[in-house]
Formats: C-alpha cells, sequence, structure tokens
C-alpha cells in the first residue's frame, strides 16, 4: 500500500493475537496498522476455513451469477447483485434496495461493461469470441486524499491523517479457457529481491580507515521499489522507487501537453516537486486497470501559478490530457525518486531490471537491491520471473542501526546474506464463476450455500 506509513510489521508466521498498547510509549502508526492486520488476517482465514477458496450465500439472492445478455450496443454479461468471497475476501454488488411503497426492489445488478472498479470500453474491450472463462480478480487499491476527498477532516482543516485500502474486485474473461479453472493465471515467481546496505572497499592506505558499511541517510525511510513494465512490454520489465513508498503525490487540476496546473505543491519542502524530479501520471482508469502511468521529469515549477513544465520520456507516443471535466478520474502526479535515461528511443523513464546475484543497484545512502531469477535460490528451478506492473517491495532503512530491515539467511559458506523475497504486494486472488461455452450458453462454476434455517 501507497502511504506515508513508517513500516509494515504483520508477519502471520509469528502468530501475534493482538497489539497492545503501552503507557507513557511513544506512539507509532505501525502499532495499529498491525492490529489491523491480525484481526483482517484471522477474519479472512476463518472465512476462507469455512467456505473455501471461493463462495457465496445464495440467500437473499446468488451474487455474481453470470449471463450473455443482448443489447443495443452488442452482446455483454450481466452480473447478479450478492455477495461472494474469494480467499475469505468480501467482494459485494450491491444489491442498493430501493423504497417502492412498503416494498424494496433489489437493485438488477451490473454489467461486464458497466462494473464500477474495471473502466472497459466497448470497441477495445469487445468480448471476445466463444468460449470463454468469466472470473474474479480481487485485489487491494491504496485511496488517498486525492481519489476520495471525504477522507479529510474539514473540522481540522482538512489534514489527511490517514489512507484507505480498498477491496477492487473486477469481472474478467479468459479467451479459449473452457474449464473452471484459474490456477494458470498467477505466475509462480513474481520476481525475487534482496536488498542490503553496500560494502565499503577497504582502503590500501594504513593511515586511512575505511568508512564503515552502513546505511548513510539522514532520515528513517521506507523504501518502496516497484514494478514499471512488466515482463510482457517491449524491450522487458523495468522498476522503480520511492524513498516515501511513494506516497507523495499531487492532485493534476489541468493538463496540456507539457504543462500541468497542479492543485498544491506539497504541505513543505520535503513533500514537494524540484526541478529534475521524475513524475508518473496516473488516474483512476490507469490504476484499476493496473496499468503503469507514463513518466517525466520536471522542468521548471512556478509556485506562484502551481504550474509545472514537464519533459515527457521517449517511450510516451502520446501524452495523457486532463481539463476540467477530467475531475471524476482524479488525475495526479506521483513522485519517484530514481534516475532514469529519458532521451533514448524506447526509455519508459524507469530503470532496466537485470538479474543476477551479482547485480546490484544502488538506490542511495548506501542502499542498494538486487533482482534475481528462480534459479539463483535452486539451481533445479526452471521457471522464469513474471514481473507484474505494480507489484512492489518495501525495504525500512533507519540511521540508529545504519541497514535496512531486510530478511537474512546463511550461505554454504556459514556468511549471512540478504534472502531473496517476493513482492510483499500486490496480491490478486482468483475465482472462477462462469464458463461461455461454444453455443454461447453458461455452465456455471460459482459455488453457493444455503443458511441453516431455525425452527
Amino acid at each position: 500500500m501507497n502511504g506515508d506509513i513508517t513500516r509494515d510489521t504483520f508477519q502471520r508466521r509469528k502468530h501475534f493475537a493482538r497489539v497492545l498498547w503501552q503507557q507513557g510509549r511513544v506512539a507509532l502508526d505501525a502499532d495499529p496498522n498491525e492490529q489491523t492486520a491480525i484481526l483482517l488476517h484471522y477474519v479472512r482465514t476463518l472465512a476462507m476455513d469455512l467456505i473455501g477458496p471461493h463462495g457465496g450465500p445464495n440467500w437473499p439472492n446468488p451474487g455474481f451469477v453470470i449471463a450473455v445478455t443482448d443489447g443495443a450496443e452488442g452482446k455483454d454479461l450481466s452480473i447478479s447483485p450478492g455477495r461472494y468471497y474469494v480467499d475469505g475476501i468480501l467482494c459485494e454488488n450491491e444489491v442498493a434496495l430501493q423504497e417502492n411503497g412498503l416494498e424494496l426492489v433489489p437493485h438488477s445488478g451490473c454489467t461486464y461493461f458497466t462494473q464500477g472498479d474495471y473502466p472497459l470500453d466497448r470497441s477495445a474491450d469487445a468480448l471476445p469470441a466463444f468460449p470463454f472463462l468469466v472470473y474474479l480478480d480481487v485485489w487491494e487499491l491504496a485511496i488517498s486524499h486525492i481519489q476520495d476527498d471525504g477522507i479529510r477532516e474539514v473540522a481540522l482543516g482538512g489534514p489527511d491523517t490517514g489512507t484507505r485500502a480498498k477491496i477492487v474486485w473486477q469481472v474478467k474473461i479468459a479467451p479459449k479457457i473452457t474449464e473452471c479453472v484459474v490456477t494458470g493465471l498467477q505466475p509462480r515467481f513474481r520476481g525475487l529481491l534482496r536488498a542490503k546496505v553496500a560494502e565499503q572497499v577497504a582502503s590500501t592506505d594504513p593511515c586511512v580507515l575505511s568508512p564503515e558499511s552502513r546505511y548513510r541517510g539522514a532520515e528513517n525511510q521506507l523504501y518502496r521499489v516497484e514494478i514499471h513494465a512488466g515482463s510482457d512490454a517491449k524491450g522487458g520489465a523495468t522498476f522503480k522507487w520511492s524513498r516515501d513508498n511513494g506516497s507523495v503525490c499531487f492532485a493534476i487540476r489541468t493538463l496540456a501537453g507539457t504543462t500541468a496546473t497542479l492543485h498544491s505543491l506539497g504541505r513543505d519542502d520535503r513533500h514537494t516537486l524540484q526541478v529534475g524530479d521524475l513524475v508518473e501520471i496516473l488516474d483512476d482508469h490507469t490504476m484499476l486497470r493496473s496499468e503503469a502511468g507514463p513518466i517525466a521529469s520536471v522542468e521548471k515549477v512556478d509556485r506562484a501559478s502551481m504550474i509545472v513544465t514537464l519533459k515527457w520520456a521517449r517511450a510516451v507516443a502520446t501524452p495523457p490530457d486532463y481539463d476540467d471535466t477530467s475531475a471524476a478520474r482524479h488525475p495526479l502526479l506521483r513522485r519517484w525518486d530514481h534516475h532514469a535515461s529519458l532521451d533514448k528511443d524506447g526509455d519508459d523513464g524507469a530503470l532496466r531490471i537485470s538479474e543476477g546475484s551479482n547485480q546490484w543497484v544502488g538506490l542511495e545512502d548506501g542502499v542498494q537491491v538486487s533482482f534475481l531469477a528462480p534459479s539463483g535460490i535452486d539451481k533445479t528451478l526452471s521457471d522464469k520471473n513474471v514481473y507484474r506492473t505494480g507489484d512492489y517491495w518495501l525495504i525500512p532503512a533507519r540511521t540508529a542501526t545504519g541497514n535496512v530491515e531486510w530478511p537474512s539467511q546463511t550461505d554454504s559458506s556459514g556468511v549471512s546474506v540478504p534472502k531473496a523475497m517476493p513482492p510483499h504486494g500486490i496480491d490478486h486472488h482468483y475465482a472462477p464463476l462462469a464458463r461461455v461455452n461454444n453455443d454461447g450458453k453458461v455452465a456455471p462454476c460459482r459455488c453457493g450455500f444455503d443458511h441453516t434455517k431455525c425452527i
């Protein structure tokens, strides 16, 4: 999750039941965040143990039932209102009961092309030829005050005291799949990353003391390494990084060509824009479609008028355009702190991923990361990493220890080395809903259950 947090401390293998706050201690965001994560893990695990990998109640009406429909704009899929659980995560297609005299009339639900959290275009995203599999993709999206202004407390002057994690469910289609299986949608390896503090080279001069190998930053940071372009991108996968967990964002009022007018330039000098910064342009549609936004560098900042002049990466063929009518899509600039080329053909403004045990990339102040192929942790593995746009790793760096908080392991020679870890997120959960056969008839894959009636 993007957000101005200190770190994410929840680890399921520790089996913690709760967090106990102590009197007279410093209050940190990590403690209540971990308490929420503990309870959420318990509730979702309980739901999955009782329901199974996926399922939903048939009362008052079964949710997420799929049917093929014909309308004035062509074929579509109706999605019935109700609830469904995927890996214990509650998905709600609002029933939206409306008063009709003394009777409550259920809403008819939505369709494939009108589902709220999956923006689609009928021409570009038309239904494929039969047969195909209809499935649910469920994940969490970070929401800040830019996307939902109701998060602010106006009585306190409107500070963004917290962010939110939203459950996103999306009904999607897998062409040519004729079985109720979703196993092929989840890659086995989504990337493996190691992090450490750079080792200092010892001086050959006996009169010169070699500096310690330590994090040299003046402040505690939570570094975020995020995949920009996935493995399927032309030119291969790329990544970007932020020292503030990608939390420094600026709402866009208008954007035309290279000129962006912002609502604000941040609350202080640390959370603002400077010439040379790299920014990614995003909105609700790109984030809900799990797409990377185009990257540009900041060429000029006019603080009086809050106008920023941008220079687009060469790979950006068509820069986005926003005007006063675009407010509903909540466009924003997200600042990243890496340094990448924008001028060569094919450059997307991010850094190319190069896998290898000795391929260490320096971020800043001694922090280094390395991407590793599965064979780098087990020579018998022939799988390749399938990098997905939006997947990320979090690396806390602390001035008190002069190090990063990262799991370690002992290698064959008995030396402690950083462990190769899969992404912290984004975790996608899948469940089959229906098969649409060659003849256009629907074979349900949905699992339903009934409530026990009391006599």
